[in-house]
């Protein structure tokens, strides 16, 4: 029996002598969710555990071991089970790291200041989660694999696991800066500071990706994203290159690769890592946390849901499910006002903090969405039952059809949702932001309008996946036209600060669930400005960067500790602490 920590629940596992194993197939059942107060205490104690239990691959002394044990050969089927194994692993890595950043940018909730972050074993849960999988599980995985696919020219494996790897190391970078760097030509770590990394993750790996797509390989025996279809591996590929360029301010590279137009321009090309593809991960994690007899685990920001619903947004009822229809301290559907109630809402009875604007949301959103304002680090009420809990988009839980029932009916999408990757309605907020630093600001409402219709267009086929869906609530045509005119008409009519914050809070809603690229953006340009602020007046200095995990300076001995989380990665070159962010 063991504890899946990104799945808050206990299985039972036989077959293998561990649940890393994955040269074998093993079995595991479900037996429960973990109540959430002691799937944290349970969390803590096992996490040491987890970190120091890497059978397969170990990291250690600044080396990577990419011999299997136990395997006197590494055969081709070594090399698929290993990118099978990667593949799975992605999404994982992905949900952590976009949970340090949907926390810090409002398109997720924070519990606590800012100062936590100062303690690497304060919030070491998502660092170290998002580190371990990254040098235990997908990097070791990949340079085996990449020696063997290199020693056989198996081209497609070689440009899909160079692809992974460019998109793994640009996200470590971007959270912590310099960071070990391994290739296939040797174990040693190499700790390149972040703008070399940069060049070698676009220049090396993503060109070399590129290259060896097109020298017509064989399939993959196993292709969970693209299914074999290596002009999306392409795409994607070029893709990454431009969410590189945009971050270092390369506006002619950038503009180079969306003239040749070889890149991530239609939803059928997302990189999305879909559940239930794989029978190592048939249901999304969140999914598992949001729906089970104990009611909903975790919380949705109050800005969020605020500002979606004063915009009509037609995704909010994918989004977010409610199973009250009424929040204390303020009106139902009807307009019927609902009492103050400090059992379960004790900031329903308080004033808004003296440093809030006047028409910033705080404690309470309208029509029973129930969540939390940013920072809040009181105690959690028994609200569980309440509270508003994640929609069929993207986990594969409950479309909203006014129901205000107990999200723990699973008559719903069953967890069969998505891990958003890299998206083309993201890319056109891309472009919309290139655009925007060119002074071009029509072409960037343009594209705003354009990412927009892409996001709610994807996020609307997932009513598919309830079948209880009310499609009397779903939004009609003319819904969606009115929701995206209005919003490009407030990009068109506003001021040039106005238009960075239309862009910034409409690129966030969109990446709703994983806000890797909405912390980038954040720290590039200090949009939006109309956020909600911390609820606490000194919340500390915002996180920068993380500070390194405590494995992670245990394993790679040239690693130095940050002095704090002010550390600024080499693209952020905005002022520091307390002049930037202004919403701190």
């Amino acid at each position: 029996v063991f504890i899946n920590t990104d799945y808050n629940s206990l299985f039972y596992c036989y077959g293998a002598t561990n649940f890393n194993l994955r040269k074998s197939r093993k079995m595991c059942t479900y037996l429960q969710p973990i109540n959430h107060q002691k799937f944290i205490i349970m969390k803590n104690m096992i996490l040491l555990v987890f970190l120091l239990s890497s059978v397969f691959f170990s990291c250690e002394n600044n080396t990577i071991n990419t011999e299997i044990e136990n395997e006197p050969e590494y055969t081709v089927a070594n090399m698929n089970a290993s990118i099978v194994y990667v593949q799975n692993q992605l999404p994982l890595f992905v949900n952590k790291a976009g949970e340090i950043g949907g926390d810090l940018t409002r398109i997720g909730y924070l519990f606590g200041d800012y100062t936590k972050f100062g303690d690497p074993d304060s919030y070491n849960w998502f660092s170290s989660f998002s580190w371990s999988i990254a040098y235990n599980e997908i990097i070791p995985n990949i340079e085996s694999a990449l020696s063997y696919a290199i020693q056989q020219n198996l081209t497609n494996e070689i440009g899909v696991l160079k692809t992974i790897k460019a998109y793994v190391y640009m996200t470590l970078a971007d959270l912590y800066g310099k960071v070990p760097y391994f290739d296939e030509s040797h174990p040693q770590s190499i700790l390149y500071d972040e703008a070399q990394l940069y060049n070698i993750v676009t220049y090396d790996l993503l060109d070399d990706a590129i290259s060896n797509f097109s020298q017509g390989g064989t399939p993959l025996e196993t292709d969970l994203y693209y299914d074999n279809d290596f002009l999306k591996w392409v795409k994607l590929a070029n893709t990454l290159k431009l969410t590189s360029f945009l971050k270092v301010g390369d506006s002619n590279s950038f503009q180079q690769i969306i003239n040749n137009g070889n890149y991530i321009t239609d939803t059928a090309d997302d990189f999305e890592y879909r559940y239930g593809v794989s029978s190592e991960n048939p249901t999304h994690p969140l999914f598992l946390r949001e729906y089970h007899e104990t009611g909903a685990s975790s919380y949705i920001p109050n800005w969020l849901m605020n500002k979606m619903l004063q915009t009509n947004d037609p995704r909010r009822r994918y989004y977010f499910y409610r199973q009250n229809g009424c929040t204390p301290g303020n009106v139902d559907n009807n307009g019927v006002y609902c009492p103050e109630n400090e059992q379960v809402l004790a900031c329903s009875t308080y004033l808004s903090p003296p440093h809030y604007p006047a028409d910033m949301v705080f404690c309470s959103v309208a029509e029973g969405y129930w969540g939390r304002d940013h920072g809040d680090g009181r105690g959690i009420p028994p609200d569980s039952f309440k509270r508003t809990a994640m929609g069929v988009y993207p986990i594969g839980g409950k479309f909203d059809g006014d129901e205000f029932t107990f999200s723990g009916d699973l008559s719903n999408g069953a967890g069969l949702g998505i891990t958003p990757i890299l998206l083309a309605s993201w890319v056109d907020f891309m472009q919309a932001e290139m655009a925007l630093n060119n002074n071009n600001a029509t072409e960037a409402g343009n594209y705003i309008a354009a990412g927009l219709l892409k996001s709610v267009e994807k996020t609307i086929t997932f009513s598919q996946l309830d079948s209880g869906a009310n499609a009397n609530y779903f939004p009609s045509s003319s819904e969606i036209s009115d929701f995206i005119n209005s919003i490009t008409q407030d990009f068109n009519n506003g001021a040039i600060e106005d238009k960075w914050n239309v862009l910034a809070e409409q690129s966030f809603i969109a990446q709703y669930s994983n806000g890797i690229l909405a912390y980038n953006f954040y720290r590039r340009k200090g949009y939006p400005t109309t956020i909600q602020y911390h609820l606490n007046t000194n919340p500390g200095a915002f996180v920068r960067s993380l500070l390194y995990p405590t494995e992670a300076l245990q394993n790679f001995s040239d690693l130095e500790q940050k002095p704090n989380t002010q550390v600024q990665v080499f693209w952020d070159t905005n002022p520091g602490y307390p002049a930037f962010p202004v919403a701190n």
